[in-house]
């Protein structure tokens, strides 16, 4: 077996772990291409690219499980064959690994890798072990040719466009690997591997390629040589490949735009094969549900379809029209408060008329108030639909509070219950309706809730614009919340520093997937 170097200087544990079981297994792997920051990699700051012998298929799925590695699905127009998609959360650091496991060389045009490269046991059998990272990586020779095939296969015309306005093609990442690469291998190696996999024009093309930093014009000389070889590996002819490659192209784009404008759930990134799910962070002010919401969807979007969901009715996302509305109450409130302190200093004739004529004032406020609260109502009932829907797509729904109807009047519960029986049937049609919109979070539960526990006078020393009472019943109602069977309820002490809480609901919501 081989000896893997020292985890703390090498990489993640996940990753330790399961490089471990490649080697204790007898897996034929290789992290074929972008060694240049392999290590970058195994640390969680870049993707990793494994290629794997598909005869281990059957052990793989295994393996992955085993090391807390989790397959997550590609949407439709970023599905290629031959390629998995398995992520992984560190739980010591917090940090999430992306694996790419290869079982094939599909490679081509971003949207499309319209080409299937039948060189993987070339890439296996010249491996080579990384003695800094203990992992197998590319023979460097076979990576410079990947590297060129690479980049002549990703040729549009809009970087011929982007050449002709003096940007050059090899730049960036690209241009950095085939310097690091270049510096690790020799040229008529690399012409010997071209001339046996593309021919003989392709090896001459190769020298002048590898003397310096490549250039538009060679790269299209290589790939007109390297055609008829090339053309044998197609995936799709000329008029499906463009229209292919269009169509997900633009899908793409129309779907950001349907969830930017619209707040549409549509996933852009994996799902999960296993079902999406509807994960709520519930606590009292000052519990750092916000917080754990807000880094959690961070670390996640990057890689999976999150949809960050706030049911409050404080500083959180809100519609134009309530916010709106609120400003207004803000600033007529300032008004009055100005008009009753001028007012004052005056007799106190004046002050028995004055209350008279602030009741209208009264009156708008407390229209405004209720229109308010059923403007919350509707939003939460908005919601709830969308975050069904996306549970529903595959996605990940991190919602900041939870709609409930068992402590009325505060902690997300309905607000009108007191006009259910009022004399005026108008009333008591608002506040019916305002209780439905609760009553369908009833209907439709959450799959996990993460119920942060904190002492009250904690949260107190972190939300000091609430008395100490008021702060202890809130706690008490976050407590005394109950839900169906079918939620997995998981409390999480909230008195710990706020970087150990966000760890501890992190693994747990990622144990859930």
């Amino acid at each position: 077996m081989i000896e893997l170097p020292s985890r703390e200087k090498s990489c993640l544990s996940n990753v330790w772990r399961l490089i471990a079981a490649f080697h204790e297994e007898s897996i034929v792997y290789c992290h074929w291409k972008s060694n240049e920051h392999v290590l970058q990699g195994m640390l969680g700051l870049t993707d990793l690219d494994i290629l794997v012998d598909r005869a281990a298929c059957p052990r793989l799925n295994e393996l992955l499980s085993r090391t807390d590695f989790k397959r997550f699905s590609a949407v439709p127009s970023r599905v290629y064959p031959g390629v998995e998609d398995y992520i992984g959360l560190d739980e010591e650091t917090g940090r999430i690994v992306h694996l790419h496991l290869h079982y094939q060389l599909t490679l081509g045009e971003k949207h499309l890798k319209g080409y299937r490269l039948p060189w993987e046991e070339l890439i296996l059998s010249t491996r080579r072990l990384d003695p800094a990272a203990g992992i197998y990586v590319a023979d460097p020779h076979v990576e410079m040719l990947l590297l060129v095939v690479r980049a002549v296969l990703k040729l549009r015309t809009r970087d011929r466009l982007l050449s002709l306005a003096g940007k050059p093609y090899f730049r960036g990442d690209m241009l950095k690997e085939y310097l690091w690469l270049k510096q690790r291998t020799e040229a008529e190696r690399v012409q010997d591997l071209a001339r046996d996999l593309l021919g003989e024009g392709c090896a001459k093309l190769l020298r002048s390629i590898l003397d310096g930093a490549p250039s538009l014009d060679q790269l299209l000389a290589f790939k007109r040589h390297a055609h008829e070889r090339l053309q044998l590996y197609r995936t799709y002819g000329p008029t499906e490949a463009a229209w292919r490659r269009w169509s997900r192209e633009l899908s793409i784009r129309f779907w950001r735009i349907g969830k930017k404008c619209f707040g549409a759930p549509l996933p852009l990134d994996r799902t999960i094969p296993r079902g999406g799910l509807i994960v709520a962070i519930v606590g009292a002010d000052g519990s750092g549900k916000s917080t754990i919401v807000k880094k959690t969807t961070e670390c996640l979007a990057s890689k999976i379809a999150v949809v960050p969901i706030y049911f409050g009715s404080g500083d959180g996302s809100k519609s134009p029209l309530r916010r709106l509305l609120q400003t207004t109450l803000t600033v007529a409130g300032r008004t009055t408060k100005a008009a009753k302190s001028a007012a004052s200093g005056t007799a106190a004739t004046s002050t028995r008329g004055g209350s008279k004529s602030h009741s209208p004032v009264r009156w708008l406020k407390s229209t405004a108030d209720l229109l308010v609260v059923l403007l919350i109502a509707s939003e939460k009932r908005k919601n709830l639909r969308r975050a069904v829907q996306a549970r529903n797509r595959g996605m990940l729904v991190i919602c900041d509070r939870y709609p409930q109807t068992q402590v009325l009047g505060f902690n997300d519960g309905p607000r009108l219950t007191s006009m259910l029986n009022h004399r005026s049937w108008l009333l008591r049609s608002l506040a019916r309706w305002e209780s439905q919109s609760y009553e369908y979070a009833v209907v439709c539960p959450p799959d996990l809730v993460i119920k942060l526990n904190v002492d009250p006078l904690v949260a107190f020393q972190r939300k000091e614009d609430m008395s100490i009472e008021e702060v202890r019943r809130r706690v008490a109602a976050v407590k005394s919340l109950r839900y169906p069977s079918t939620t997995n309820v998981v409390e999480i002490c909230a008195d710990d520093p706020p970087e150990v809480v966000l760890r501890r609901a992190k693994q747990l919501l990622w144990n859930s997937l």
